[in-house]
């Protein structure tokens, strides 16, 4: 099962396996996990932290540079979209985005 790598009320961002991490609409934490040790690809996954921080999509995405020393920022804009994405078709009553 997975969940959470990082604590909702915390804003330190150097959590093992954790290349990235942030609130959206106050509701959901969206992380992205390296799925490799070298930390060049992960998985975008969206908890639901108003409902016992249920996992409510993941998906792979790509890492440019391995995050070495922090994710690129176009990585993080991509990840954002693809976060808002997500949330925006649940609310709509959309299962399957």
């Amino acid at each position: 099962m997975t969940t959470p790598k990082a604590r909702w009320e915390d804003t330190n961002k150097t959590y093992s396996g954790l290349i990235w991490w942030a609130k959206l609409d106050d509701r959901y934490q969206v992380e992205v996990h390296s799925e490799t040790e070298n930390m060049d690809r992960g998985i975008l996954h969206i908890f639901d932290h108003k409902n016992e921080n249920k996992l409510i999509h993941s998906e792979p995405v790509p890492v440019a540079y391995g995050a070495r020393f922090n994710p690129d920022i176009l990585d993080v804009e991509e990840w954002k979209e693809k976060a808002i994405f997500v949330v925006d078709n649940l609310s709509k009553g959309k299962k399957n985005v």
